[in-house]
């Protein structure tokens, strides 16, 4: 992608499959120690794309790149692999968060992940490789309102050609549940602030891998995938606010003010923080479910972005946005997507 718009179109066949043993130890109410040994294969084969493809995609083929050039190569990792995770388990439990009135629970402990994989071209892989993954996340509570979340990881692909493939990462998530509010005589509502941080630098990527920002994941005064690198920040800072419970006993009513920044880019890092940041100011209604399965939240934000964009956006120029669940929540990346794929799977925008 390349601001908001496809940049080049491929076909990608991607086969995975797994299986592993997994033995488990201590107490899960203190320290849970789990080692897992088992045997993985992943492949992906690239091809151009073809006339049905740009149809499925909407996308004209004469407006994007035909570069070969531009393909990734196939490849392929078969081989035994051992996995190490370590969990404290220090367990807080609080609502206006995420969800409105439903309570979640949150994990402040320390948790380590490991895996570690020999892909030899003997067992099929494409080359004799190493791959790598590791996280390490935890928690302090500031008070029985108050607490903080992070996680830092890596991954690479170790081979002939040295490190390649290779990304770290860290995530921060902090929340304030400040309660009901007044101005004067007047309810404004219980309030919590929440802000979210992101960091992600990537080397020597495959060509299929980016780091892409928007309007779905980070700058909602901006089209969506406007941004795009192998280095990428994101800031986000909100003022939930909840007005009205359990409207017909159906749903809630809410709402936020907020502020984003953050960019990505393929520049060196320090390009990356003085020159490719932007930002945007905002408010919006949300709309809580909480008799719903996962106690659902449908947000609609209009974002007014701070300076002028690639993709055409100009300074304060109103961008309305509808989408399902908040922008960022409590949950950190290793707990949504799994330890193991939460350092591999950042770029992959299949």
């Amino acid at each position: 992608f390349a601001n908001g718009d496809e940049r080049y179109i491929f076909r990608n066949r991607h086969q995975e499959v797994s299986a592993r043993y997994v033995r488990s130890f201590g107490d899960p109410e203190e320290v849970l120690h789990r080692l897992s040994a088992g045997y993985g294969y992943v492949s992906d084969a690239f091809s151009e794309a073809d006339l049905q493809d740009f149809a499925d995609a909407n996308v004209d083929p004469g407006s994007v790149s035909q570069d070969p050039a531009l393909l990734a190569e196939d490849r392929t990792f078969s081989g035994p692999f051992v996995v190490y995770d370590r969990i404290q388990a220090e367990f807080i439990s609080i609502n206006y968060v995420d969800r409105f009135e439903r309570i979640e629970d949150f994990n402040l402990g320390p948790q380590s992940s490991v895996r570690l994989q020999f892909a030899p071209e003997f067992l099929d892989s494409t080359d004799d490789v190493v791959l790598f993954t590791a996280s390490q996340n935890g928690g302090h509570q500031f008070s029985p309102t108050a607490f903080i979340r992070g996680e830092v990881g890596a991954a690479s692909r170790i081979g002939d050609f040295g490190f390649q493939d290779s990304i770290i990462r860290t995530e921060a998530k902090y929340y304030n549940v400040l309660g009901i509010k007044y101005l004067g005589p007047l309810f404004i509502g219980k309030h919590t602030l929440a802000a979210n941080f992101s960091f992600e630098y990537g080397e020597d990527f495959d060509k299929d891998r980016e780091l892409l920002l928007g309007a779905t994941n980070g700058l909602r005064g901006y089209e969506d995938r406007t941004f795009t690198g192998n280095k990428r920040v994101v800031l986000n800072v909100e003022d939930r606010f909840h007005l009205f419970e359990n409207v017909f006993k159906l749903f809630s009513i809410g709402g936020a003010v907020f502020a984003d920044a953050g960019g990505s880019t393929f520049r060196p890092v320090g390009r990356l923080f003085s020159n490719e940041i932007y930002g945007d100011v905002g408010f919006g209604l949300r709309l809580g479910f909480p008799r719903a399965s996962g106690s659902g939240v449908i947000r609609i934000d209009l974002a007014f972005p701070l300076r002028n964009g690639p993709d055409g956006s100009g300074v304060l120029e109103p961008r309305l946005f509808i989408s399902t669940g908040q922008l960022f929540t409590g949950r950190l990346l290793s707990e949504r997507v799994g330890a193991e794929q939460a350092n591999v799977s950042v770029g992959q925008n299949r």
